[in-house]
């Protein structure tokens, strides 16, 4: 390599690298500020999430307090998008930093082969404590292969349902970090309760507003063909232990403004009882004396499309709604009892 080639790539790397460096100095300086050589790390990802769907983001029919707070002493990020509408592979890729193409996760129950090394065995071997708490079928250990590297992998309940509730999954975290309040722990809540079908969550449903100009009906009734079958597809998934053998729902089909404007509604009651469960946590850590200790990453694995010409909006089309997501990170406080991640935004 000629001296000049030699100027210019020198010049080329030091141009490239350079932000780099300087940003990494910026965080780790942060993170020494804490005074906590490892902080705890909470993973939350809200399955079927649009970045709409929060208040932060600008929705006003919605409550989310919880996830707001996040924001007011974080960082929201405003582009954020999943690699994939589909949940196993979307979650693959945030637990090993690879696109679908290369971790080689296309779809659910398509089984991650650990060829890479994941965010929880990075740090596992480290000193961390690491559990996972799922609440959806597709990332169970069978069919994902994401438990590689958990201590603990709560998934159990799958042999007799398909999904769980929110307030199931908070309690099993919160019992398993009761076992040890000296060792850093890394937490991965999966809170499944979005994804369809939808349940009015009482009293939450009768503060969520209609849309302007879009009355609210009831429930649409399904025909007695339509629910057995229904029923017969979970029954056969559950047996099968196998996600993708579970077809769409049979509201799926109904898809008249009225209709999608019930399950809309329904959906935003859903992604206000993920965020009340979450406060119930919050509650917890603070009272264990380890929230100030916490970072905290709040995203999604995909959202939902209900502005297209389809109802359940994920899994084969990248529309907006579909891949777009919430993206908040709340770093530790310091020392002195000051949140670090307004210098983040700063910095950003």
């Amino acid at each position: 390599m000629s001296y000049r080639r030699l100027i210019l790539f020198g010049s080329f790397m030091l141009i490239l690298l350079l932000p780099l460096y300087l940003s990494y100095n910026h965080f780790a300086r942060l993170l020494q500020q804490t005074g906590v050589k490892r902080p705890d790390v909470l993973v939350i990802s809200i399955d079927t999430c649009r970045y709409d769907a929060l208040g932060s983001y600008g929705n006003n029919r919605v409550y989310t307090p919880y996830m707001d707070n996040l924001v007011r002493k974080g960082v929201q990020f405003q582009r954020g998008y999943a690699p994939i509408p589909t949940t196993g592979p979307s979650h693959t890729t945030m637990f090993t930093g690879r696109s679908p193409g290369t971790h080689g996760v296309f779809r659910n129950a398509m089984r991650y082969s650990g060829r890479y090394v994941t965010l929880a065995k990075l740090l596992k071997d480290t000193g961390y404590r690491t559990g996972a708490f799922v609440s959806g079928y597709s990332v169970t250990s069978k069919p994902s292969g994401l438990d590689p590297g958990f201590d603990f992998y709560d998934d159990t309940w799958s042999q007799n349902k398909l999904e769980r509730d929110a307030k199931e999954v908070i309690k099993s975290c919160k019992d398993w970090l009761t076992e040890d309040h000296e060792t850093p722990y890394f937490a991965w809540l999966h809170l499944f309760d979005p994804h369809s079908p939808y349940q009015e969550r009482e009293p939450i449903i009768k503060s969520i507003r209609s849309d302007t100009g879009r009355k609210k009906v009831e429930a649409p009734e399904y025909t007695d063909d339509q629910i057995n079958k229904y029923r017969q597809n979970v029954d056969q998934a559950i047996e099968a232990k196998d996600f993708m053998v579970l077809v769409k729902h049979p509201m799926s089909t109904e898809t008249d403004p009225e209709t999608l404007e019930k399950h809309y509604s329904a959906y935003l009651s859903e992604v206000s009882y993920v965020d009340q469960q979450l406060s119930e946590l919050n509650r917890f850590l603070q009272a264990e004396g380890r929230w100030n200790r916490t970072l905290v990453f709040l995203t999604a694995d995909h959202g939902e499309g209900f502005d297209h010409d389809y109802f359940f909006a994920h899994g084969d089309r990248l529309w907006e709604s579909a891949v777009r997501v919430p993206w908040i990170v709340r770093l530790p406080f310091d020392i002195n009892g000051k949140n670090l991640s307004r210098a983040i935004a700063r910095h950003e």
